[in-house]
């Protein structure tokens, strides 16, 4: 386990392209965007960053944009192994 956790989680975010034909978009702090042509590659990826971070004894949340541009997180269990 780390020595010093971070106080809030790690947040992942999955942004909804903003118009037909564009790339999702996956942001985590302190790195580059990756971009991803179907929603399905891009919370691949975005699962994979947070059991990498659960690994390492990290907290972390994916959020995932809606079409319309509201909200949603993806529950922990849903990527846990």
């Amino acid at each position: 386990m780390p020595a010093h956790m971070p106080d809030r989680p790690t947040t992942i975010y999955v942004r909804h392209p903003p118009a037909r034909g564009r790339d999702w978009i996956v942001s985590i702090a302190s790195t580059a965007d990756q971009r991803f042509s179907t929603d399905r590659e891009a919370l691949r990826y975005a699962v994979e960053r947070a059991r990498a971070d659960a690994i390492k004894g990290f907290a972390t949340e994916i959020r995932i944009e809606n079409e319309d541009g509201s909200w949603q997180t993806l529950e922990p269990d849903s990527f846990a192994r």
